[in-house]
């Protein structure tokens, strides 16, 4: 989970990467270190977004309703023009984000 580092250390390695990638026995790896790449950028850019959850309503036989950012948003909604709710429980929510699901976790009040 040091995605900073990981990215510093793909970046060491990237310009090599097309070399190896013609090569079938190395390029199932260059495949994964790309994909973790991905990966990382995908967290790094995530954190970054501004998500302020207000709460959330759970119903019996409706579906849940987060405020976030001041808005009412259910499952399925787009916030932004990347992110969608995609779950919402009492103690996180999930967003799919550029084709992962991330979560983020709701702060305990007392």
């Amino acid at each position: 989970q040091e995605y900073e580092l990981a990215l510093a250390g793909y970046a060491t390695i990237e310009s090599r990467l097309g070399l190896a990638d013609q090569d079938p026995l190395k390029e199932p790896l260059v495949r994964t270190l790309r994909e973790l790449k991905h990966l990382a950028d995908t967290v790094i850019a995530f954190e970054k977004i501004e998500i302020q959850v207000g709460g959330v309503a759970l119903y019996e036989q409706r579906p849940p309703v987060a405020l976030i950012n001041g808005q009412a948003y259910s499952e399925g909604d787009l916030l932004g023009e990347e992110l969608i709710v995609h779950n919402i429980r009492p103690d996180q929510i999930e967003f799919a984000f550029r084709g992962l699901i991330l979560a983020r976790t709701l702060e305990a009040r007392p």
